[in-house]
């Protein structure tokens, strides 16, 4: 009995492991909502986030790292809830964001097993990603896109399920952007020029 309560208490520790997430770039004033104290706390290099933290980057640009080897950069006025942010016992990795406006750039290695997840969730889509290239969601007046950042042909693939009724599943391919506005599936993906990339696309079709 007491070799059994031995090997329990790891796998209940570990089922609320968190992922550590440290802000390792700065530009200009941004601020975290803390999720432990309610507090408005000015973001530095160091500063740790956790479940629950909400980031609002307003005039600067905060680039935050995980240490599953993770990397997003959070531009501009951006508003990002962290939703989850830990590791089950199995292993399993589940970085979740809400997106409530802005752009995020993101780099993402290959997650840990088929069970983990980084996503973003916006009020008009669903996105989720698995070693690809970097690749950019935003959210700005009533629209989600989402661009993949690789060359054409490039490995890689983000997924982006709409809100509409019958929850539409696109498949978002390297060098490839979709939209989705509120209430209607994906747009089908097309191509994009490079020099996209740089820029957010219009809040207004």
């Amino acid at each position: 009995m007491a070799a059994l309560t031995v090997m329990a208490a790891p796998s209940a520790w570990a089922a609320t492991a968190p992922i550590a997430a440290e802000a390792t770039h700065v530009e200009g004033a941004a601020n975290v909502v803390s999720i432990r104290d309610a507090k408005t706390r000015p973001i530095a290099v160091g500063m740790k986030f956790f479940e629950g933290d909400r980031i609002r980057t307003g005039a600067g640009v905060v680039e935050i790292e995980f240490d599953t080897g993770d990397l997003i950069r959070l531009d501009r006025d951006t508003d990002l809830t962290v939703q989850s942010l830990h590791r089950d016992e199995q292993g399993s990795t589940f970085s979740i964001f809400d997106l409530a406006i802005g752009r995020v750039k993101s780099a993402v290695t290959k997650l840990a097993d088929q069970r983990s997840k980084f996503e973003y969730r916006t009020k008009t889509a669903l996105c989720g990603v698995a070693g690809t290239p970097p690749f950019i969601v935003g959210f700005q007046g009533s629209r989600t896109f989402v661009d993949l950042l690789g060359a054409k042909g490039e490995p890689g693939a983000v997924s982006v399920r709409g809100f509409d009724p019958a929850q539409t599943l696109v498949t978002v391919l390297s060098g490839f952007r979709t939209t989705v506005a509120p209430g209607l599936p994906p747009q089908r993906p097309f191509e994009i020029s490079p020099d996209r990339f740089r820029h957010p696309p219009p809040a207004k079709a």
